[in-house]
C-alpha cells in the first residue's frame, strides 16, 4: 500500500506508453489519494476533478456569474478548463469563451483572449474562405506566366468558370476570356489559338477558337518550320556575303542577330548585300 509523499515512474504504475512520474497524494478537501503525474517537479493538479470545480466557483473568479454545467452556455460566457472537462494540463487550467462565427452561425468554445469580440469571431473554415484572394494581405493580382509563355489568371472555387482550371485554381487567361466571350466552359479538347503567334497578346480579335487540337498542331508546326528555315536562309546568307558571293534575295529584310558557326561569332554587324 502506497503512502502519501510516494513518486514512481509510470512503467512501475502500467501506464506503458509514458515516461512521466507519479505521485501518491490527498485532496485537500474530500482526502481521497490518487496517483498524480509530475510535470516539471510540480503536481499536475492537487485537488480532484469534483473539489475542483467546486473550488473554482467559490473563487467566483473573473467577477462573473458561475453558471451550472449542465445549462447551456450563452455567447459571450468564459468558463474554467475543468468546468469543460478539458484533459491536458494547460488546457484544464485555461480560459474559454463561448463565441459564434458570423458567417455560418456555428457556435463553440475558444481559447479565451482579451481582444475576442464573442459574436464577431469567425471559425476556421470561414476564416480560410474570407483570406482568399483581395482580402489576402499577399495577394498578388493573381497573375502569373507559365514556362510555355501563357499567362495564367487565379480563380475562386465559387468562380462560374472554375471548372476550367488546374489543381492551383489557375485558368490561362486566352481560354477565360474566350469562355467569357462564348457564355461557357471550353471543353478539354478545344484549343485557343493566337493569330499573330504572340502568346501574351489577349486580345480577342487575336483569339480563335478551334474545335480540335489536331488544327492547332498544323499551324505550330508550320509555323516552327517557316522560322527555321527563316533562321537558315539568313546563315547561308552570311557565309555568301563573307566569301564574296553575289546573290539577290526574295526579299528586303536585314538580319543583326549574331549567327554562331563552331561556336564563334561571324558576323555581328548588320549586313548589307550586294543585289545583281
Amino acid at each position: 500500500m502506497p503512502t502519501i509523499g510516494d513518486i514512481l515512474p509510470a512503467k512501475e504504475l502500467g501506464y506503458l506508453n509514458n515516461t512521466y512520474k507519479y505521485k501518491y497524494i490527498e485532496c485537500p478537501d474530500c482526502h481521497s489519494t490518487r496517483w498524480v503525474a509530475l510535470i516539471r517537479g510540480c503536481e499536475r493538479r492537487l485537488r480532484c476533478g469534483k473539489c475542483s470545480i467546486s473550488f473554482s466557483k467559490k473563487l467566483n473568479w473573473g467577477n462573473r456569474p458561475i453558471a451550472d454545467i449542465n445549462t447551456p452556455p450563452y455567447v459571450g460566457e468564459i468558463r474554467h478548463g475543468e468546468e469543460l472537462n478539458k484533459t491536458s494540463f494547460d488546457q484544464h487550467h485555461g480560459k474559454y469563451i463561448y463565441v459564434k462565427c458570423q458567417d455560418c452561425g456555428i457556435e463553440r468554445w475558444i481559447t479565451y483572449v482579451q481582444y475576442i469580440i464573442p459574436d464577431k469571431a469567425r471559425c476556421n473554415d470561414c476564416s480560410h474562405h474570407h483570406l482568399r484572394g483581395k482580402h489576402n494581405g499577399q495577394w498578388k493580382t493573381g497573375r502569373t506566366k507559365n514556362t510555355e509563355g501563357y499567362t495564367l489568371i487565379k480563380i475562386q472555387p465559387d468562380d462560374f468558370f472554375y471548372s476550367m482550371a488546374s489543381i492551383n485554381g489557375y485558368v490561362a487567361e486566352h481560354r477565360l476570356i474566350m469562355a467569357k466571350h462564348l457564355r461557357r466552359c471550353l471543353l478539354k479538347w478545344e484549343v485557343v489559338h493566337h493569330i499573330n503567334g504572340i502568346r501574351t497578346d489577349n486580345r480577342l480579335e487575336n483569339l480563335e477558337l478551334l474545335p480540335h487540337r489536331k488544327y492547332h498542331i498544323v499551324d505550330t508546326l508550320s509555323k516552327s518550320a517557316i522560322a527555321t528555315l527563316e533562321k537558315r536562309v539568313a546563315y547561308l546568307e552570311v557565309i555568301l556575303i563573307k566569301n564574296g558571293i553575289a546573290f539577290k534575295r526574295s526579299r528586303k529584310y536585314t538580319t543583326n542577330t549574331n549567327i554562331v558557326h563552331n561556336k564563334k561569332p561571324i558576323v555581328k554587324q548588320q549586313l548589307q548585300p550586294t543585289l545583281i
